[in-house]
């Protein structure tokens, strides 16, 4: 037992020993004085950055001089470009003319004044303003004369020509020029020149020039369409005018026609009233007749037809029912004078008359 403790004890005291040793080993490192690789390095780096920050051109207190002094320079730039601003001519503020007139604005009295602007040497053929002034002008009398016009400002579909040379007169086109509807125009007008006589009979209307209507205002001058030409005016009136002919009536929409009063389907019946086609709609069909399906909708076979007759009581071939829904129009009749249905027995719907709406 005794050995034993001994045995403990030495064991300890080793282990104390190897941590010793490693602690007398870390004392002298860290007492141990940091050697340089190069003699004085950290001294003199301190030493120059401490002149850098302080001393010379680029130190703080030099940096900061140059701020003030640029913020002040600048301060002052801004002061004189808004006093340039504001002593430049402002909108809506009448000029002022200074006075006496600086060098070269013309002399003491009105004559001279207008004879150095009027006179001014332009460097172009006519040689002076007065010259290039009078150039204008003849061109202004000789498109005058010629009947040429100028497209109108905001009135884009009207051109203007008349006495611009002249200033006794001033051209006035909203007061002058009309807003024309095209849609007045019908198959009997002709001409542009019928249609505006007779859409607007007031208008001070003058012979057409160049093909077109011509309006002479109140101003003096005279208002035309160039780009109104017979060729024009023939497609606009085929766009917009009802041509006249005869011809077999169409669906034109829902909006666009008047519905008479649905009336069941039945073995046979007629109804008599002017119409452009029947709508028919079947809601059940004879047992066992065939059909056929578009997409969804349904077609029967063999369950009737019908037939329109014209307002002398002659018969169209007739048109065979089937759809569920379905449209009906004459094919050899601009109207018809009614329609004679024909359905096989347990046929059920309706069928209803319409009418273009005029």
């Amino acid at each position: 037992m005794l050995a034993q403790l001994l045995a403990k004890c030495i064991q300890l005291i080793g282990i104390t020993q190897g941590i010793q040793d490693v602690l007398n080993k870390l004392l002298g490192k860290v007492a141990t004085t940091a050697v340089e690789l190069t003699p004085l390095f950290i001294q003199n780096t301190v030493i120059a950055i401490d002149q850098a920050v302080n001393i010379g051109p680029q130190s703080n207190a030099n940096i900061q001089a140059e701020l003030a002094t640029f913020q002040a320079t600048t301060a002052l730039d801004v002061t004189a470009i808004l006093t340039a601003i504001a002593a430049c001519q402002q909108t809506g503020v009448a000029v002022t003319l200074p006075d006496p007139a600086p060098s070269g604005y013309g002399g003491a009295s009105l004559g001279d004044t207008s004879d150095a602007v009027w006179g001014f040497i332009t460097g172009f053929p006519s040689g002076t303003a007065l010259g290039a002034l009078a150039e204008i002008r003849y061109d202004a009398v000789g498109r005058g004369d010629a009947g040429a016009s100028y497209p109108v400002t905001s009135f884009s579909e009207w051109s203007i020509s008349g006495p611009f040379y002249d200033p006794r007169f001033i051209p006035d086109p909203p007061n002058n020029v009309l807003l024309l509807d095209y849609s007045t125009i019908l198959s009997s007008d002709a001409t542009a020149d019928d249609w505006v006589h007779r859409v607007y009979p007031s208008a001070n209307w003058t012979i057409p020039r160049r093909q077109t209507i011509t309006l002479q205002g109140d101003d003096g001058f005279f208002y035309s369409m160039p780009w109104l030409n017979q060729v024009v005016f023939d497609a606009l009136k085929g766009s917009v005018a009802p041509s006249g002919a005869i011809a077999a009536p169409v669906w034109p929409g829902l909006a666009k026609v008047t519905l008479g009063t649905s009336v069941a389907l039945s073995d046979a019946f007629t109804i008599t009233e002017t119409m452009d086609g029947v709508l028919v709609a079947i809601t059940a069909a004879p047992v066992g007749r065939g059909s056929y399906d578009y997409d969804g909708v349904k077609s029967y076979q063999n369950v009737g037809s019908l037939s329109f007759f014209s307002d002398d009581g002659d018969q169209e071939f007739q048109l065979a029912l089937g759809f569920t829904s379905a449209v009906y129009c004459p094919r050899a009749m601009a109207h018809a004078a009614g329609v004679r249905v024909r359905t096989s027995p347990g046929l059920t719907g309706t069928c209803t008359a319409w009418t273009i709406t005029p």
